[in-house]
């Protein structure tokens, strides 16, 4: 049954009240104690926020943190009623606002996604796992992956360091994020542009290892054998770190 027109109007005017803090009139409430909403759900969003970006607010100074929290609380207006989907919300706002130009740390639109994909992990449904065996050809079956992942690419390397160190160390990195479907962890492991582009290989082409091997070769113009050496070494790895599961049957 919907809502009717007054009570609708009331939560509206409760919401707004709560985000912006202009004081408003109320049929059947007490003013004095409206005060008392804002702070508790300004309290909720802040928690919730320090929570899934733990990083970003160390790396940020005090100021800086507040001063983007207070402008989501008071300007965005939340599309979803899930508070753990709330910073997936706070980072696209984030990088609307262009904080990271503002604050001048270029880093920070890639250290609060990093951080939200974490959290999109963790808390995504499990997807079907194809069947697979222990044993088989690490070559020429095909490997078996954990499903729940990310290949994520970023210029600076928020993956492993803070705030100067990352000012100082722009180049090319490559993260492989996932969920370990035994624990539930959330994983990430540091890979070079080589293995990034092997496993996309695999995963694009529904490829085996030694095809994906040769394709990526030949696209950085390695020779072939030194390529299987290391990509076994590789892949026998992500193995015993559980990304890899097995042999599709």
């Amino acid at each position: 049954m919907p809502l009717k027109a007054e009570t609708k109007d009331l939560q509206s005017k409760l919401a707004t009240y709560c985000k912006t803090g202009e004081m408003i009139e109320l049929k059947g409430a007490k003013q004095d104690r409206l005060h008392h909403y804002r702070r508790l759900t300004y309290n909720i969003l802040k928690e919730s926020l320090s929570t899934a970006y733990p990083i970003a607010k160390k790396t940020l100074d005090e100021n800086e943190w507040k001063e983007m929290i207070d402008s989501y609380f008071k300007e965005h207006k939340m599309q979803t009623p899930q508070v753990w989907k709330m910073p997936e919300e706070f980072y696209y706002y984030c990088v609307d606002k262009n904080y990271q130009e503002k604050f001048d740390r270029p880093y920070l639109n890639e250290l609060l996604f990093f951080e939200w994909v974490e959290i999109d992990l963790h808390t995504q449904e499990d997807e079907l796992i194809p069947l697979h065996k222990e044993e088989g050809d690490l070559l020429e079956d095909i490997l078996v992956m954990t499903p729940e992942h990310h290949l994520l690419s970023f210029e600076y390397p928020v993956h492993k360091m803070k705030g100067d160190d990352l000012m100082e160390n722009k180049g090319n990195y490559f993260v492989l994020m996932y969920r370990k479907s035994d624990t539930g962890a959330v994983n990430f492991i540091n890979i070079s542009s080589f293995f990034a582009l092997l496993l996309q290989n695999m995963i694009d082409d529904g490829t085996n290892l030694r095809d994906s091997i040769q394709k990526t070769a030949d696209t950085f113009g390695i020779e072939g054998e030194k390529a299987v050496q290391h990509s076994m070494a590789f892949v026998n790895d992500l193995m015993l770190q559980g990304f890899i599961l097995g042999f599709k049957k």
